[in-house]
């Protein structure tokens, strides 16, 4: 018997508990709560309730109290709120989390700016709502939801995708020197970007991606220059030559008379020309990342660089300057080693019969010319 008055005693106050809970009709849906000195937004929502409906039901199995019919009424009027107060603190939950990993997360926070400006702009349109407007309250927790498991997704679905090109950035960094290669990797770049869609700020952050595979690639054509000007200085100690497969050999040749050079210095230096811009064109002509549909719309309004020839323009002009000048010096070099060759041209031009004539039988002009 004391067993049971003692347990209606602690009904009782569970009744009074219940009754005090005014949350219906009275207080907002949300707040604002401050959490390690930062303002965060929370659902105004009194813990008790989740536990009121299963207490109700106990109780009621239980057959050792009487629940009045107003707990039981406020009871069910809470399970209509219940629902959307869970789905309310879900989504705030999960919004408050985005923020706070986002927060310091430059790589994507131009990209959601849009998205996460909608939701805090529905969040503000909607922050006097009280619990007892249920069409609004549904409404409202309904497209927050939904709006937020977006914001989520794309969120989780960019930081995938910049984390993809980062990692492509690091594989071109320690590339070797293969244009196929190195432009295979800057296609797979432009493949992500074109799969990142539903975003804010594409066009500035690409800008930004382009700035950084532009370091990236002036550092690749600093060693490629590095490596040309090793190469062609040195062709004997190029054992597993990297950008120069191939030297020319001059060859001094006689025929009908005619010393002549092969192949011809104008011809040597065509070939040189073109093998340096051959390596320069590893870098040089690979396609710039872009937003396709911004190309798209000004293709035909707007010059628009397509490749990173540009980068030329960031190589030191003493480097690049230097390329040409050693380039030079070594033609010229064959030049003049050619024209001790074309000394020797008159020897054949003079007919002996005339050398004769003039020197007869004169030993001293023959010994003179000799």
């Amino acid at each position: 018997m004391k067993m049971i008055t003692s347990a209606s005693r602690c009904v009782d106050q569970w009744a009074k508990d219940i009754l005090s809970i005014d949350i219906y009709t009275n207080e907002k849906i949300l707040d604002v709560a401050c959490v390690s000195n930062t303002p965060e937004i929370r659902v105004n929502f009194d813990e008790k309730i989740i536990d009121l409906f299963k207490e109700v039901r106990l109780i009621h199995n239980l057959n050792i109290y009487s629940v009045n019919g107003f707990t039981v009424q406020k009871a069910d009027d809470m399970k209509k709120i219940y629902p959307h107060a869970i789905s309310l603190q879900d989504s705030i939950r999960t919004f408050n989390q985005i923020c706070t990993k986002t927060k310091n997360e430059n790589r994507i926070a131009k990209l959601i700016a849009k998205s996460k400006k909608e939701i805090q702009e529905l969040i503000e349109i909607n922050f006097n709502l009280k619990w007892g407007d249920l069409l609004k309250l549904e409404r409202f927790s309904k497209e927050l939801s939904e709006k937020i498991s977006l914001f989520e997704e794309n969120v989780r679905d960019l930081v995938s995708k910049i984390d993809q090109i980062h990692s492509v950035f690091n594989q071109i960094t320690k590339s070797e020197l293969n244009k196929e290669i190195l432009h295979d990797k800057i296609s797979q770049v432009q493949k992500i970007i074109d799969e990142i869609d539903n975003v804010s700020n594409i066009q500035i952050w690409i800008s930004e991606m382009d700035a950084k595979l532009e370091a990236i690639l002036t550092k690749k054509l600093e060693e490629i220059i590095e490596i040309w000007l090793k190469e062609f200085n040195n062709p004997s100690q190029n054992e597993n030559p990297v950008l120069i497969k191939e030297y020319t050999i001059y060859n001094v040749k006689l025929k009908d008379q005619m010393i002549y050079l092969e192949p011809s210095i104008n011809e040597a230096r065509e070939f040189w020309y073109s093998n340096l811009h051959e390596a320069l064109s590893i870098i040089c002509s690979a396609k710039r990342i872009e937003y396709r549909l911004e190309a798209n719309f000004y293709k035909d309004n707007v010059y628009r660089e397509t490749t990173y020839r540009n980068i030329l323009n960031n190589i030191a002009n003493t480097v690049l300057k230097d390329c040409y000048v050693k380039l030079e010096t070594k033609i010229q070099e064959a030049s003049e080693y050619f024209k001790t060759w074309l000394t020797y041209q008159v020897l054949w031009d003079i007919q002996p019969k005339n050398i004769y004539d003039k020197l007869e039988d004169d030993m001293e002009k023959w010994q003179h010319l000799m």
